[in-house]
């Protein structure tokens, strides 16, 4: 092993052991975190499929509007992106707001909270086939 390989793996283990469990798998599984420029591309104009504590749909309005809608029933709110971060604030809800990490494995993405534990998993659809 190479003196740069062995730099290279100890950063990468330095990040990791900083991790939560869930963050830390995404890593080791060679996911990467969704950097702004890709989240914003990725997201505007387009809808989330989720599953979480239960299954929901996001779309992501060009204009920083977010409408999700739950089992539980529809909620409004704005989203950014902030150093690498999805930010949503909710308007009306107690669901959870602030800003958290995604990371995407070829078509699969998942968003980490702070403590680097999963969130929620999602898919991309294309534009907004649920009307919000």
């Amino acid at each position: 092993m190479t003196i740069r390989h062995a730099v290279a793996a100890l950063a990468v283990a330095t990040v990791v052991a900083g991790c939560g469990s869930a963050e830390k798998e995404f890593i080791e599984s060679g996911a990467a975190p969704l950097a702004a420029d890709d989240l914003q591309v990725l997201l505007t104009g387009n809808t989330i499929a989720g599953r979480g504590e239960a299954d929901f749909y996001m779309f992501f309005g060009p204009d920083g509007q977010v409408k999700g809608r739950w089992s539980t029933g529809p909620e409004a709110g704005t989203w950014s992106v902030d150093k690498d971060k999805l930010c949503i604030q909710w308007q009306n809800t107690k669901r959870e707001h602030g800003c958290q990490k995604a990371y995407r494995d070829g078509n699969r993405y998942a968003v980490v909270d702070t403590d680097g534990d999963l969130h929620y998993r999602f898919s991309i659809i294309e534009g907004n086939p649920q009307g919000m």
